[in-house]
């Protein structure tokens, strides 16, 4: 236990020191997200909770992803559960001024989904999605601690009136922590 509070002193306090803290990159609807990590909150709890969030804001629109996961370690290839994953991306840019906003929750109890089009909100009560969070790699090189992993799902709503708006889909998620 004091091995793991000094490793996360040691981090939180080299963090803001960094420049880059890694990239987070996944396909949304076929939408391209590639964007810097600009926070990166590691906690303990029953397990080592890792929260990012990456954003880009410019004269093209703004475009923000979260996403937080457990691990029981921070070494090697920590062993993964799926409890707790959080997940939330948004877009808004000029040429869709009210925007999109996908959130995925997956806790002990019930998955949570919800879909935003605008102010529009979308039935995605009881959805059925298919996850995958791929293992986790953690490596210590010159530039510090780097920790890699890949995700991907897709997620189907109840609501059958409009074909469109009733699949989410998210490929090539990949993201790298770079403490």
């Amino acid at each position: 236990m004091k091995k793991t509070l000094a490793i996360l002193f040691v981090l939180a306090v080299a963090i803001p020191a960094q420049n880059s803290k890694g990239r987070i990159s996944l396909i949304y609807n076929e939408a391209k997200f590639d964007l810097p990590i600009t926070q990166v909150l590691i906690r303990k709890e029953n397990n080592i909770l890792i929260s990012i969030r990456a954003e880009r804001n410019d004269s093209s629109g703004s475009r923000a992803i979260s996403l937080e996961f457990p691990l029981e370690s921070l070494s090697g290839r920590p062993k993964i559960t799926i409890d707790d994953f959080r997940l939330s991306i948004s877009s808004q840019d000029l040429k869709d001024p009210y925007g999109k906003k996908f959130t995925f929750n997956y806790g002990p109890r019930d998955a949570m989904v919800e879909m935003y089009y605008g102010n529009e909100r979308m039935n995605w009560s009881s959805p059925s999605f298919q996850f995958k969070f791929d293992e986790v790699e953690i490596t210590h090189s010159d530039s510090g601690l780097i920790i890699t992993g890949s995700f991907s799902g897709k997620y189907n709503s109840a609501q059958k009136d409009n074909p469109m708006k009733t699949v989410t889909e998210i490929k090539a998620g990949r993201f790298e922590i770079v403490l």
